[in-house]
């Protein structure tokens, strides 16, 4: 327990370098909860891959199964070789189908291993094969060929380890993605050990998880973050904060909250309160709840200050145990308050945790820049000279 504590109290001295968006209402009427996944494909630029993807596909017409045949016999010829073009258009014309996945899986890796040295172009693979493995749901291929030696650097880009890991929550594979965040901090040379959103997938997926030894390891990757100066999002620290709570460690769970300095958000402040209530800790719970009630909010404000209704059943469960009639009074009078300014809400805290990352319109190109580069993203002017090209031409080095 020691560790933990010196855990906390190195995270408290942190400053968190809080992202990610708040939660927003119209998001979470439109989206369905039963697929979970963390980041949308606007963000993995899977949406920019389909537009390539279809645009390339009606250009070759009835010519693909042809190139299909030509590209087989290459693959499997060792006198012929796969040049840059041959596989950009493998990938992009590859369909759901066991014979064309196998034939881009040995174009892979005949390109990469035939003449390395000879290779002059720029053109990065990783992220957009594994765009096409995401979109065809294709995560057991996917992570064979993450995990093939032969293939080592060839997925050496933070963006290809963020694919692959949603791709894996999103299938319920989370021993799996944690499999490949492990990799990523023994075996791969990023400029961090914790990428900033493999670590949130990595905490995810844990979260799901749910097991002691699933909170002992997200514990000691989290501390080791911190020690590292590795970035944190919020959502990583709520997720965390969660899982603490799951495995019924409020005092962890409300220590690691003390990591965001904007406690406005709603999982912040349900996490929060869940903690308080389970450490019993009703004075301070109820002084929350009524500055909530009786704080003026401005009528153009897009946000409310929610209190999940789980958050309510939590704090009524912990005042039974107690028997005392004076706390269940004054949690009825809170309870009406509430309800009066329409500050509970049904949403389970899940479905708020497991929002996904959406892109976001509303800031400057400084901003988007530096929203970019923690994401992943090598060079943002990449990016951007991406968004300013027309259709019929993509860039993959983002």
């Amino acid at each position: 327990m020691s560790s933990i504590l010196l855990f906390t109290k190195h995270m408290l001295r942190s400053n968190l370098m809080s992202a990610g968006l708040k939660a927003n209402k119209t998001l979470l009427k439109s989206h369905t909860f039963g697929i979970r996944y963390l980041f949308t494909d606007e963000i993995l630029g899977i949406n920019g891959y389909l537009e390539t993807k279809n645009r390339i596909n009606t250009q070759f017409g009835q010519l693909r199964e042809k190139f299909f045949a030509r590209m087989e016999e290459f693959t499997t010829n060792e006198s012929k070789m796969i040049f840059t073009e041959d596989l950009k258009n493998i990938v992009f014309l590859t369909q759901n189908s066991e014979k064309e996945l196998d034939l881009l899986g040995g174009a892979i890796k005949k390109f990469h291993n035939q003449n390395q040295s000879l290779q002059f172009g720029t053109f990065v693979f990783g992220p957009i094969v594994l765009r096409l493995l995401h979109h065809l749901s294709e995560w057991q291929l996917a992570l064979k060929l993450f995990k093939d030696p032969e293939l080592k650097g060839f997925f050496g880009q933070i963006k290809s380890a963020v694919i692959l890991m949603n791709l894996l929550f999103i299938n319920g594979k989370y021993e799996e993605c944690r499999e490949v965040f492990r990799l990523i901090q023994n075996e791969m040379h990023f400029e961090s050990k914790y990428p900033r959103d493999c670590l949130l997938l990595y905490i995810a997926s844990a979260y799901k998880i749910n097991s002691q030894e699933s909170f002992d390891e997200a514990l000691d990757v989290l501390k080791k973050a911190r020690e590292a100066g590795a970035a944190v999002s919020r959502k990583t620290v709520c997720l965390f904060a969660a899982l603490a709570l799951n495995q019924n460690q409020p005092n962890i769970a409300l220590e690691v909250l003390s990591m965001i300095t904007q406690t406005n958000y709603i999982t912040v402040k349900n996490l929060r309160l869940m903690a308080l209530s389970d450490l019993k800790r009703f004075d301070d719970l109820f002084i929350t709840l009524k500055l909530i009630i009786n704080r003026d909010v401005p009528q153009n404000r897009t946000t409310r200050e929610e209190i999940m209704d789980e958050t309510l059943q939590r704090i009524k469960s912990q005042i039974s145990e107690l028997d005392d009639n004076k706390l269940v009074t004054e949690l009825a009078q809170i309870e009406r308050g509430l309800i009066d300014g329409n500050l509970i809400t049904s949403t389970p805290l899940s479905d708020l945790l497991l929002t996904p990352v959406v892109l976001r319109t509303d800031i400057t190109p400084r901003d988007r820049q530096l929203f970019e580069r923690q994401r992943g993203f090598r060079n943002p002017s990449i990016q951007q000279d991406y968004r300013r090209r027309t259709s019929n031409r993509a860039n993959e080095e983002f």
